[in-house]
Parts: structure tokens; sequence; C-alpha cells
């Protein structure tokens, strides 16, 4: 990391990432095992072929357990001595008997040996004839413990790894079922965006890995949930979202999807954040081909999946999910109240914990090797990051990240005296979970050295320093003009999310006046971002779509979002709404740091909020659905808002100017500080703000330009934004680096719309001011005196017309 306002807490970051080296050290054991062959908790536990295929083994880790059943369908859903398995001593071989039961096999040395699991104590398992299983079978566990009065007690548990988890639509209770289909699923486009194979034998402890993952290509992201992406009010499915609405997301220009819900969970309407069953799809939306088969066409698309990973926390579910596993609260989990978390009401996981970690980094490689999926973005970092999970904590400065408890030294004593320990459990600072931070580290090293070209996004609404910045350690000045150096190293995340610009367009639309937006605080946090960790910006998610919030859409139009979205029927609101639904997407894309993000709808305006079925509505899907027919009608304004968006984002692909070319904004050094991130001019009466972004481009011919990266060209890329909600300028000057300028997208038109109040394609040449002003009444801005105009502060200007509310962009010839 290079930001210079960390280099005061640099002890502190220091003793962070040494916790992080020796914590890794003790997992790898000082690097002789991989972290790819550390995560293999779903290749050990489970239900498996044996490895002659000639039979099945199962293995669960229950440590508290005194006995524990497969019941199931085989069964008849009683407890069989047939299916009791046996618990292995992690001090010596396996304690099966010395004549296998007439329904077991005894197990060969590879099958005892797989998984290096061994030392583990707690470990049951039994072997079974090849025709006890068959594809469908239902099964669970009963586990008996004894309780703290010393009676034994018995529960229902789904295994802790099982691979797919299916729930009766009458009883509504949920069971692990055996997927064996004769067919495995063939994929067509397996080697999609994978730079190399997995390498799965080579050390992946190195604290010094960097990944150079990222095209050229922008990264366009649109958000979905497979189950409300049909119009009809029901849960949709993997094998409809293929079919219906993969098409629609290409044609719109998104070049990834982000998915939700992916992983099972019990309640619909968590949105899939309740995770019960980490290794198990999630059944409603379909099969495991089904899910396959749509990655799989993603992938002919040229679409990435990223998948929605949740390791922050886990559903309190004792049946379907981990809590109170093997009778304690602690298998998976903090003990006490920082178990759960209070908001939530969820379990969260004790990071500490060697089983935990190789059980989270399992869930990556599996998700990565059975499904192809792309990357994944790690929900709710801020609840793992902190011991207090971050609950009504305000983040400020980076004090708050970096304060430390007790006296200097004192930590590390007890750190590396901890080390010789299984489970170490720090106190360095201020209440930050090191484990946590460890298993994110180890989770993107993983990632990245599996997959070179895999995404990971972080979803941090702390804004933690160092999330988003590279493995690679960095050296550091501590001081200006001294030799002192020291090294800071990120956590490796490819991207993170820029979660406070919604939270500011929320704050402009709900608290502020249009005549009163303020657009300098607005483009400080459209920019503000650390220049080594690349960011994802959006104006709007799914957070905001939720029951209790509101889109943009719904807050410009109210009531009228159902009678004015017609021309015919047009109100000043509707102008107002569709005018600046346009302009604030278009100004988050302009300014994105490395990559956009927008929800299934809300490109076009969605009407409503998300609300799933429940007892509060009378399990109605009225609210979970994406009413795509709006879009598809030309008569309306959906139709035209889903045409800007699409052409939106083409600009960007079209002439690349997502990337390290636009810099942090430090409001508290001025304008000329602000430049940098390419502002050109910002008047805050007017309400005007423009700005340039360089494009990377290779002009074809007078009508095509594409990407070629042989021979490529720089170009200026200028955004106008006219806020004001009731003047149109004409004349307007604007400063602009020497030129000839196209208009190359405009907001006004009439397709999109707009009033149609500019000529499509104008071209427009700068004018070069050498002397002063013509008239100290001229519209130029508050940025310029008229005697800064002379002599050598002679200046290149646009003179153009603003319409009211109203965006224009403009590309330099070559």
């Amino acid at each position: 990391m290079t930001d210079p306002f960390l280099l005061p807490y640099l002890p502190v970051i220091e003793k962070r990432n040494q916790y992080i080296s020796q914590r890794e050290r003790l997992i790898t054991d000082n690097g002789r095992t991989s972290l790819y062959d550390i995560a293999d908790y779903h290749l050990f536990f489970g239900l498996h072929h044996l490895s002659d295929g000639k039979g099945w083994i199962f293995r669960e880790w229950a440590p508290n357990a005194t006995a524990v059943y497969i019941i199931g369908m085989m069964t008849d859903w009683k407890v069989d001595e047939r299916f009791k398995l046996f618990k292995r001593d992690h001090e010596s071989e396996s304690v099966l008997p010395e004549k296998a039961h007439e329904s077991e096999k005894p197990l060969s040395e590879k099958d005892h040996e797989s998984g290096k699991l061994l030392s583990e104590s707690g470990i049951w398992e039994r072997t079974f004839f090849e025709d006890t299983f068959r594809h469908g079978d239902l099964y669970r566990l009963k586990i008996f413990w004894n309780n703290m009065e010393g009676n034994s007690t018995e529960g229902d548990r789904i295994p802790s790894c099982a691979t797919r988890v299916v729930q009766d639509p009458d009883t509504l209770i949920f069971n692990a079922q055996v997927w064996n289909p004769e067919f495995e699923y063939k994929w067509n486009n397996s080697n999609f965006n994978k730079s190399s194979s997995p390498n799965k034998s080579s050390n992946l402890n190195s604290s010094l890995f960097s990944s150079d993952s990222q095209s050229q290509e922008p990264l366009l992201i649109y958000e979905a949930h497979a189950g409300m992406a049909q119009e009809e009010g029901r849960v949709g499915s993997f094998r409809e979202f293929e079919q219906h609405i993969l098409p629609r997301i290409k044609d719109a220009g998104y070049n990834a999807i982000q998915l939700m819900a992916v992983q099972e969970h019990p309640y619909y309407g968590s949105f899939g954040y309740h995770v019960s069953n980490f290794f198990a799809l999630s059944s409603r939306f379909g099969t495991p081909h089904d899910f396959k088969s749509l990655v799989d066409a993603a992938h002919g698309f040229g679409i990435k999946v990223i998948m929605d990973i949740v390791h922050s926390h886990a559903v309190s579910n004792e049946v379907e999910g981990l809590s109170r596993f093997d009778g304690t609260l602690t298998l998976f989990f903090h003990d006490g109240d920082r178990g759960f978390h209070r908001l939530w009401g969820s379990r969260c996981f004790d990071y500490s914990k060697q089983m935990v970690v190789r059980f989270l980094l399992s869930n990556c490689r599996y998700w990565l090797e059975e499904y192809n999926v792309d990357g994944f973005r790690f929900d709710g970092i801020t609840s793992m990051l902190y011991k207090d999970h971050g609950i009504e904590r305000s983040f400020t400065g980076y004090a708050d990240y970096f304060i430390e408890d007790g006296a200097e030294g004192s930590a590390l004593d007890t750190f590396s005296h901890s080390m010789n320990h299984h489970n170490p459990v720090i106190d360095l600072n201020s209440g930050v979970d090191l484990d946590a931070l460890c298993y994110l580290y180890l989770a993107n090293t993983l990632i990245h050295k599996m997959v070179p070209s895999a995404i990971t996004i972080a979803e941090d609404v702390s804004g933690y320093p160092g999330l988003a910045a590279p493995q690679m350690c960095v050296e550091a000045s501590a001081e200006e003009n001294t030799d002192h150096k020291e090294e800071m190293c990120g956590i490796g995340f490819d991207y993170r999310f820029a979660m406070g610009i919604p939270d500011f367009w929320i704050k402009l639309l709900k608290e502020y006046k249009d005549e009163q937006w303020p657009l300098g605080q607005l483009w400080y946090e459209l920019n503000a971002r650390r220049d080594d960790e690349k960011t994802i910006s959006y104006a709007e998610c799914h957070d905001q779509a939720l029951v209790g919030d509101q889109t943009i859409m719904m807050r410009l139009m109210g009531d009228e979002i159902y009678s004015a979205m017609s021309p015919e029927y047009q109100t000043v609101r509707t102008f107002r709404g569709v005018a600046l639904h346009k302009m604030v997407r278009l100004i988050t894309l302009a300014t994105a740091g490395d990559g956009y993000l927008n929800f299934m709808g809300n490109e076009f305006g969605h009407p409503e909020w998300i609300d799933f079925p429940g007892a509060h509505n009378r399990w109605s899907y009225h609210f979970a659905r994406r009413q795509w027919s709006l879009r598809d009608n030309d008569k309306l304004y959906f139709h035209m808002l889903a045409q800007f968006d699409q052409d939106m984002i083409n600009l960007a692909k079209r002439y690349p100017f997502l990337g390290r070319s636009h810099q942090f904004v430090n409001m508290e050094k001025g304008f000329a500080n602000m430049k940098k991130g390419g502002l050109l001019h910002i008047h805050e009466e007017n309400k005007i703000i423009a700005f340039k972004r360089n494009a990377v481009s290779t002009k074809v011919d007078d009508q095509t330009i594409k990407i070629n990266t042989q021979k490529t060209a720089t170009r200026n890329l200028v955004f106008i934004f006219n806020f004001n909600p009731l003047r149109s300028f004409q004349d307007y000057m604007i400063d602009a680096p020497a030129g000839k300028y196209r208009e190359v997208m405009n907001s006004d038109e009439i397709r999109y719309g707009g009033k149609g109040r500019l000529v499509a394609g104008q071209v427009h040449f700068t004018l070069h001011t050498a002397g002063r002003c013509h008239d100290k009444s001229d519209v130029c801005g508050d940025n310029h005196t008229c005697e800064e105009l002379s002599g050598e502060n002679a200046i290149n200007r646009l003179s153009l017309y603003l319409p009211a509310r109203s965006a224009l962009v403009l590309l330099e010839e070559i």
C-alpha cells in the first residue's frame, strides 16, 4: 500500500503482517503442505465413492458427539445399527472392528490417508457397499451427545459438507440428497477466461503473491437473483435464467453477472445471505447440472460468473445448518455473544480454528472446481473484520482501524508464545479480528493461485485499508526525503465496492433540493479512493431496492412511476425523474475507478421494491419479480432508459476509460488537487461539472473505434453535466485540452426520453484564449478571473450549448 496517510500506523500494519505470515506457516506446516491440499474438507468429509469405485465411505466431524447414525430412505428414517458411524481415534488408526459389518467394506490405505486429517479428533466414518446409496436418495444424520447435566441428547443434522440438499414441498423439511447421476455434465466452455489451469502442486503459501488477473476490458457487472428474475410471481429457475435473462444481459452490454443466493439457504427472503449448507447449490432454483449449464452458457456469451459467497456468518438453524452441530455452539463458531450477530440473528465463524479455515478454504476451491465460477464477491466482510462485527460503529479515520490495545510489544509476546499452540487467539489492536483478516488473505492466495484470472470483490462498509491492495509488499518511505522504508502489504482482493457512493446519492435525493446539490462534495464522494485499491462504483444495488428503502427511480418519481411513464402522459416530475436517472448513472460510471455494477432491472428504472414472500404479505411473489414487459414496451420511458443504459455501457467498452488514470481526490487541498481526478470545471451556482477521462483506442475509420492491443492511442473523453433544474446555457465555456471533439453521447436525445435539444454527432473545436475575457459577465465559471486568462495563463476552452438536466460526452478526434 502506498497511501502516505498510513505511514503513522506502520508498526501496527507490520504486526498484522507478521501475524498473518506466522499463522499461514502454522496452517501449512511451515510450507510443507500447500493451501490447495489443505482445502480438502469437502473431499474428505461427506459421502464419497471409495477409491476403487466399489463402495461408499461417509465421514463427519463431530468431536462432542457420543454416537452418529445415517438415517434416511435406506433406513426408513429410523436409527439402524448398520448405519452407525465409527469414531476414529486421532492418535491411532481407525477403530473399525476387525471383521467388517456385512454392509461395510474395509478402508484401503489410500482412503485412510486422504485429506491428511488424521490428527483431528472427532472424526466419524463408515464404509458401505455400492448398492447402499442410489442417486436421489434422501438422508441426514442423527447425532447423540451428552448435555451439561450429562444426559444423552440427540438432534437431526444435515452433513456439514453436503453437496446436494433439497426441501420437501409438503413438510418443508430439508434433507441431504445423494447426487450420483448416470452422466456427468459435459462442459462446452470450460477454458473460458482461464489464463492457466489450476496449479495443484505448486506452493500456494507465498506472502508475496500478487494477481494480475484483469483484462483490458472494464468489469461491468450485472447483479442478479435467479429466483426473482422472471416476470411471473413465482420462483424462477437456473434454466429460465439461462434461456431468458442471459441474452438480455448480453444485449445490455454487461460482461459479468454477480449471482446472489447460490448457496443453499432455508429462508428464501434472506436474499441468500443466511446460508445453511455451504457446499450445496440452492435446490429451489434447480439441479447442479442446471447451474453448470447456466455458467457454461454465460461463458459462451463472454460473460464472467461471479458468485456471492457468504463466509461472514451462517444461519442459526440447527437442523439445516451448522449451529450446535455436535451439541456444542462452538464447533464452527465463536463462544458467547461474539458467536451471534445480534442484528442478523445468525452465527459468526471462529476463524482462529484450523478446521474452520479448512472448511472455508475448501468451500472456495469447491465452487471454482465444481462449477467453473470466475470468482467471488465476499459478503459482509465488515462483520468478519471486527470483534463487535462493526455494529453501530462509525469509521471516520485511519485511527479507527489501527489504534492498539495495551502496551506495545505485550501482544507480540503473547503472539509468539501462542504460535506453539493449536488455536492462537491474539488481541493486537482495536477490536480487529486478525484471524478473519488472515483467512481473507489465505482465501485470496488460494483462489488466485488456482485460477489466476479469478475475480475477488470485497464488500466492506468500514473501508478497511488494504483489502483490495496486492499481496505483494511494496516499500513505503516513512518520511519524505529519508532512507527509512517499511513494507505495507494488502489482503489481495481484486476490487472493493465503493459503498459510500449509493449512500451519498440517497442523501442528495432525500436532503437537498435540486438547485442546492453540492457538486464539490459530490465530486469528492465519486472519486474518494486509494490509488492502490481497485474499486467498483455503483449508484444503487439490491440493498437500495429492498422494502424499507427505495430505488433512485422510485425516489424521483413517487406514485407517478405507475401513471406518468409514457410520453403521452408526461409530467414535470417525469422529465425530472427520467433526466436525473440517466445523469446519476452516467456520472457514476464515468467517475468509476475500475468497474461498475448495476442491479437487475434498475437500469430501466424498475418500479416497485423487492419484497420476498412471507407472512407479512400473505406469501405473495408480486414484488419478488422483474417486469421485463415494461422494459420491452417502446412506448414507455422504461424502454428509453434501458436504451440509454445499453449505450452508456457500450461507451465504456468502446472507449475504455476506467482504470488507473483516475486518481484519488483530496478536497482539503482545494481545486488544484481535485484536477488530479480529471476535473475541468465546476460551478456550484450554475450546477455544472465537467471532467475528462483517458480512453485507450485505435481509430479504424470515421465510424468505428476498436481496441487494438498492438497499436493503441490515448484520447480524451470529456463529460459535461448540467444539473441545473431550470437553466440551459448557450456558449458555455469549459476548459479542455486543445483539439477537435465529436459528440458521442447525449442524454437529451429523444430516443433516451429527452427533449432533443442538441444535434447528434456535433463537432466542437477548442478556442484558444490568450487575452482577457470579452465580458466580465461571460459564463466562464468561478475558477478563473479575467486576469488569470492573460499571458502564460492562456487556456483552451470549449464553447457549448448545455440544456438543463442533461449530460454530454465528447470524444477527442485524432
